[in-house]
C-alpha cells in the first residue's frame, strides 16, 4: 500500500506566508488581488500562479524567484499543521509506504517535513519544482511512484507492472489533486480546508472527510 499526501491545505496551512511573499514580489506591478482570490490560486504550481494573476512570461522566472526569497523569511513563522495531520502521517507510515506530491518547491516540502518532525516518515517527496507538468498532471505522482523504484521517471507501462494501483492513495484537498489522482489511476481522497469548497470537490471525489486522519481511517479499515 502506498498514500501520498499533498502539502499545502492538506498537512499544513502556510496561507498566510503564501498571501504575503506573493503581494510582496509583485509589489512593483499594478495587481490589487485580495486574500480569497489568491488562496484560489494555492494548489497550482508557483508558475502557473503568476501566469494566472496575469504576469506576462518574459517576467515569470524573476517573479518567482522573488517570491521564494520572500517565502524563505515568513515560512517557518507563519506556517502551522493542522488538525490530524502529524498523526496522519505516522499512522499511514505504520501501514505503508508514504510519499509527498506538492506543487511546493522540494526544498521548502522538506524543510517544512523536517520542521514537524515528519520528514523520516516519508519514503519519497516530490516538489512543484522537480516535474514539467504539477498537478493536476499526474506525472508528480508518476515521478513519485517512480522514485520508490530507484528511477526518476518509469514508462507508466512499466509502473504498471511494479505497483497495484487499486492500493495507491491520494490524499489532497483540492480539485488539482484529485483530478492528479484520477488521471494517474490512483484512488482519490479529500480533506477539507478553505482553498476548495464542498460543492466543487463533491463533483470530482466521494471520499471526502474533515482531516486527513479520517482520510488514512478510511483507507485502513
Amino acid at each position: 500500500m502506498i498514500i501520498f499526501f499533498d502539502l499545502d491545505g492538506t498537512l499544513i496551512d502556510s496561507t498566510q506566508p503564501i498571501i504575503t511573499s506573493l503581494r510582496k514580489a509583485l509589489e512593483s506591478y499594478d495587481f490589487k488581488l485580495s486574500d480569497e482570490y489568491i488562496k484560489s490560486l494555492i494548489g497550482m504550481s508557483t508558475e502557473g500562479m503568476f501566469e494566472t494573476i496575469g504576469v506576462s512570461k518574459d517576467k515569470v522566472t524573476d517573479i518567482v524567484k522573488l517570491y521564494r526569497q520572500n517565502y524563505k523569511l515568513y515560512y517557518k513563522d507563519g506556517t502551522s499543521l493542522l488538525e490530524g495531520a502529524k498523526e496522519a502521517v505516522k499512522l499511514a507510515s505504520k501501514h505503508a509506504k508514504v510519499g509527498l506530491v506538492t506543487t511546493k518547491s522540494v526544498y521548502f516540502a522538506k524543510e517544512i517535513l523536517k520542521d514537524f518532525d515528519m520528514f523520516d516518515d516519508f519514503s519519497v517527496v516530490v516538489g512543484g519544482d522537480e516535474v514539467k507538468y504539477c498537478k493536476p498532471n499526474p506525472e508528480p505522482i508518476y515521478k513519485a511512484l517512480s522514485r520508490l523504484k530507484g528511477s526518476e521517471m518509469l514508462e507508466i507501462s512499466e509502473l504498471k507492472k511494479e505497483f497495484d494501483f487499486s492500493k495507491i492513495y491520494m490524499i489532497g484537498d483540492t480539485l488539482n489533486d484529485t483530478e492528479a489522482a484520477k488521471a494517474a489511476g490512483v484512488n482519490a481522497y479529500v480533506t477539507l480546508f478553505e482553498y476548495t469548497d464542498m460543492n466543487t470537490l463533491k463533483q470530482s471525489c466521494d471520499k471526502i472527510f474533515k482531516t486527513p486522519l479520517e482520510c488514512v481511517q478510511d483507507i485502513l479499515k
